[in-house]
């Protein structure tokens, strides 16, 4: 129970890191443009 719980817990930091760095770079896009 509680490793699956930290596993989930994980992919979710995974994930949100992942969509930060998207927004991060549209937005720097969007200010080059």
């Amino acid at each position: 129970m509680r490793t699956a719980y930290h596993e989930r817990l994980d992919a979710m930091v995974a994930q949100l890191g992942t969509m930060t760095r998207l927004v991060a770079s549209a937005m720097s896009r969007a200010n080059n443009a």
